[in-house]
């Protein structure tokens, strides 16, 4: 499906800045039996949006066609992943002072390491991944998870069976959803008043500066900054309060996001828009 507006702000004036042809789907790995049959190639372009800066591809691919069964990325098979999802979950229920019968879900929950961040700290814990054979991991290792895209439909369900959350996390998943408008109905469908919504992303700044162009393929429909970002959540209420870096996946950035007015702003914030801004990123 092409794209004719940008998906965070709506508008029509996006801009093709880099085309690189048509490519197979990334991490599709082919089976033995799938050898001898045509492998699909897409167009694989970026858009700037001229109004609200989300760099983001040209043409989207069915979710269906690349979270699947055979799904191949494991966040627990380096001792980098685990440790840094294990430890964010840590971290997160130390900041904020979580408590055991509070429920933190993530949603692209994959194997279940940041939910095992969570759970080590007594809190219930819930996982949300399309892809069934990761999602089928995570059970095994005593993560209960639903196996299925997230949506507002969902977060209803969610919602009437395990009640409101204190934190819902989501890394290396916002920059792979097209509808993030229901991403954020379902978020506030199941957040509670002072409930958080933490999100790692790989920073747009960092794609630049060190040329890390192989970061761009169909999985990545966004490319994210922080500039996009807080405009995007003022349009449903809800404010990005905090900002830190992190060294994972070439660079990264996690987003603290509340309802607005529930969170004193850091000066990270600022910081950053200064940062984007001097850089001329979006120009």
């Amino acid at each position: 499906m092409k794209i004719s507006k940008c998906r965070m702000c709506k508008s029509g004036n996006i801009e093709k800045y880099l085309d690189l042809g048509s490519t197979a789907l990334a991490d599709n790995f082919l089976l033995e039996n799938q050898l001898k049959d045509i492998e699909l190639k897409y167009p694989l372009s970026v858009y700037i949006c001229n109004n609200c800066g989300l760099s983001q591809l040209g043409f989207i691919v069915s979710p269906e066609k690349m979270f699947n069964e055979n799904y191949p990325y494991d966040s627990s098979t380096t001792n980098t992943g685990r440790t840094h999802f294990t430890k964010m979950g840590i971290d997160i229920v130390e900041r904020f002072e979580l408590k055991p019968e509070q429920l933190a879900i993530d949603i692209g929950s994959n194997t279940g390491v940041l939910l095992s961040g969570f759970k080590s700290k007594g809190l219930e814990v819930l996982g949300i991944e399309p892809s069934s054979n990761v999602a089928k991991i995570a059970k095994i290792n005593g993560i209960p998870t639903i196996s299925e895209f997230f949506s507002n439909k969902l977060a209803k369900r969610v919602l009437e069976k395990q009640g409101k959350a204190s934190v819902i996390t989501g890394t290396n998943v916002f920059a792979h959803i097209d509808d993030l408008d229901d991403f954020v109905f379902g978020v506030k469908t199941l957040l509670s008043k002072k409930g958080i919504l933490i999100i790692e992303a790989p920073y747009f700044l960092n794609l630049l500066e060190n040329l890390e162009y192989d970061t761009i393929y169909h999985e990545h429909v966004s490319y994210i900054s922080v500039t996009p970002m807080k405009k995007f959540f003022e349009q449903f209420g809800m404010e990005v309060f905090d900002v830190e870096k992190q060294s994972i996946h070439g660079g990264t950035l996690r987003y603290y996001i509340g309802q607005k007015g529930v969170y004193e702003n850091s000066k990270n914030i600022e910081k950053f828009l200064e940062l984007e801004k001097i850089s001329k990123i979006f120009e």
